[in-house]
């Protein structure tokens, strides 16, 4: 039971760093070179997470 909950712990730290850091990438990327050639990078999910 505590190794589960270690684990669930880390796979969520793990996510928050993932997404913190593609936000920084993405960033990056529109100051360099504007914001409408990212919207074709990074397009907004959908609810299910979906970028169809």
């Amino acid at each position: 039971m505590a190794q589960t909950i270690s684990l669930n712990a880390l796979v969520a730290v793990l996510h928050l760093q993932h997404v913190q850091k593609r936000q920084r990438v993405v960033g990056a990327i529109a100051a360099f070179t504007g914001e409408d050639i990212v919207m074709d990078i990074h397009p907004p999910l959908t609810r299910d997470g979906d970028t169809s």
